[in-house]
């Protein structure tokens, strides 16, 4: 057993969490964790679970929901925004450039069919977009840039301004493909995303997933491989996703759906 899990499996494994697509997901994603942890802190507050607590804090319960409903709200952009940047850092692109283009890119896909923004695409429901929206700009920046088809300026240019032209052409392609596939086409992208990522979440979100990823886990840390870090970068946005739907549920007092979860992982 012992030599299947050093000559087999453990290389398999680490080879495929060295992937920068995995690393930039798993890095990106840090980004959510102080405010999960914010929004936590103030729905615990507002719904501790004695009633003389919950008496006294009725006529102020607004005030801690709050600061909950925006930070667990955001979740999706502010997952466009980490793995955007963190993407750039691992493929050797423009970080802020990059960054700014995966939020338009993100923005567009998940807007709603009259064109408006969709806030509710904002929350967790957008993770999973917010993800391969990522991915894609990155790789098509990349690829423009590694092709030279981009804007250059003249070297006295201050830096600021040729980045600001260099993803022009880029981002250009990048938003059109979008606008065509979300508005001419008129196809939910991530309805379809969510559609495609069901499979997976109820995988992992079930017992049988759970009991798998913690075997693999701590085979993982048997062997002195650090197993938080070979398997975050495609369980935590499910298991973030599911808390923040338990969140939600605990703030609008509604019984919580999901059993397994972040807290759940954490807590174990």
């Amino acid at each position: 057993m012992q030599k299947f899990l050093n000559d087999k499996l453990m290389p398999a494994l680490y080879k495929f969490s060295q992937y920068k697509v995995l690393i930039g997901i798993r890095d990106g994603l840090t980004i959510i964790i102080p405010f999960t942890i914010i929004g936590s802190i103030f729905l615990i507050l507002g719904n501790f679970p004695v009633q003389a607590w919950l008496d006294f804090v009725a006529p102020y319960s607004r005030f801690f929901d709050s600061v909950s409903n925006v930070t667990f709200s955001v979740l999706g952009l502010l997952a466009a925004i980490g793995i955007g940047y963190n993407m750039a850092v691992q493929y050797d692109v423009e970080p802020i450039s990059n960054t700014a283009l995966t939020v338009i890119a993100f923005l567009l896909a998940t807007e709603a069919d009259d064109g408006s923004i969709n806030l509710d695409n904002f929350s967790a429901a957008g993770m999973f977009t917010a993800i391969l929206v990522s991915i894609f700009v990155t790789f098509t920046f990349k690829y423009f840039l590694d092709h030279k088809i981009v804007i250059k300026l003249p070297d006295g240019v201050p830096p600021a301004v040729s980045n600001s032209f260099v993803s022009l052409i880029p981002g250009a392609a990048i938003i059109g493909i979008i606008w065509l596939i979300r508005v001419v086409f008129n196809i939910d992208i991530n309805t379809c995303i969510s559609l495609l990522f069901s499979p997976l979440v109820k995988g992992v979100a079930s017992l049988p997933g759970f009991i798998i990823y913690l075997l693999l886990y701590s085979l993982l840390w048997m062997v002195g491989i650090h197993g938080d870090l070979m398997l975050e970068g495609i369980v935590t946005p499910i298991w973030l996703a599911l808390f923040a739907e338990n969140a939600a549920a605990l703030a609008a007092g509604q019984p919580i759906p999901n059993v397994m979860s972040d807290a759940l992982v954490a807590i174990f």
